[in-house]
């Protein structure tokens, strides 16, 4: 073990605690705290006593100088175990005193060879430093290698040795696949983990063999992907990869619906011929930015403009009163009625006549 060299001074604290019971029987007990001092210039180091836990704080790791002790402070397995992911392997004590902000960050090193000797190999690499924040167990990313743990704290407080052996869960992607309303439709995951957290660098999915750029936003544990390029209409096979931050990994397969290609996929006007009012009912395949309906008289003079919705999830209908753009009856005869559904890029028509007879 390599010890950092920055300059700390430690003072001795000690204390002398006695109490007596109702029959006169009296106790003792010593104790004695070596108090750090971390300077915001220098930084400087907390070693415990059997040199197993050592906190390493360079230069701005704290905003102004501060006093930092460790104790024996520990949690109730209770605590650990309300995190069904986890293991309690052992406690750390805690750094003192509690709730200290490191807006710097100090790098905790820990000798598992010294304080988790019947660990196995195996479940070391499960194994990390973690944080009580409240009655969460909060993981501080590090790394497992050569008998040691590191960690980066950012906060002090009760610190224990945990393993974790659950990998994170997905959301959202099952054997019945994911049936999308566009081509490039965007698709959203939720993906959390109870134990390590989410390792973002993780996160791969593809799509027909082809990697996607994912989004990852970890405040809502969301991850979202848009396909890369246009899926034609049918089934296509995605998988996501992700891991947590000690290695455990999940993956799922399944399968994308895309729908037909952009455009419209029946339009019908009822009734017809028409006599106080007609429908224009239409589907599209998938969603639109906007729909309109265009009426011409047969000798192509407009007669009127109305807007469509735009939602391919279901049949919609644009009414119209068989009035004029003045809001006049229009005369009897056929008049053609023009859908035109806009996308991204792309506009699709189709032509519905309509014969107004009263």
């Amino acid at each position: 073990w390599v010890y950092p060299q920055y300059q700390t001074t430690v003072d001795d604290l000690e204390f002398q605690i006695s109490g007596s019971d109702d029959q006169g029987n009296t106790s003792t007990r010593y104790i004695k705290l070596e108090v750090s001092r971390i300077t915001s210039s220098e930084g400087g180091i907390v070693i415990n006593q059997n040199r197993s836990l050592i906190l390493s704080a360079g230069p701005g790791a704290v905003q102004k100088d501060q006093n930092l002790y460790l104790s024996k402070r520990s949690a109730a397995l209770s605590d650990a175990q309300a995190q069904e992911e986890l293991q309690l392997v052992a406690p750390l004590g805690a750094v003192e005193p509690q709730g200290v902000n490191l807006p710097g960050g100090v790098d905790l090193l820990v000798n598992l060879d010294k304080v988790a000797t019947e660990l196995a190999a195996d479940n070391r690499q499960k194994a990390g430093i973690y944080r009580l924040e409240g009655s969460k167990w909060i993981y501080l990313k590090g790394s497992s290698q050569d008998g040691a743990l590191t960690g980066r704290l950012e906060k002090t407080g009760t610190l224990a040795i945990l393993t974790d052996s659950a990998p994170p869960k997905v959301e959202g992607l099952d054997g019945s696949g994911v049936t999308l309303t566009s081509a490039k439709q965007a698709v959203e995951l939720k993906v959390s983990d109870g134990g390590a957290g989410v390792d973002p660098l993780s996160i791969n999915v593809t799509i027909d063999g082809q990697d996607q750029v994912v989004e990852w936003n970890a405040d809502q544990g969301v991850v979202s992907f848009t396909p890369a390029r246009s899926l034609s209409e049918g089934n296509h096979p995605v998988s996501v990869k992700v891991a947590d931050n000690v290695g455990n990994v999940t993956e799922q397969a399944s399968f994308l619906v895309a729908p037909p290609a952009f455009g419209f996929r029946e339009a019908v006007a009822y009734p017809n011929p028409a006599r106080v009012v007609s429908r224009i009912r239409y589907r599209l395949n998938q969603d639109a930015n906007r729909v309109t309906a265009t009426i011409y008289d047969v000798a192509g003079k407009k007669v009127r403009s109305l807007e469509g919705t735009t939602s391919a999830a279901a049949p919609q209908v644009i009414t119209w009163d068989l009035a004029n753009r003045r809001g006049r009856q229009v005369a009897n005869g056929v008049y053609i009625v023009r859908l035109k559904a806009y996308g991204t890029g792309v506009t699709q028509r189709e032509d519905v006549r309509v014969a107004v007879l009263r």
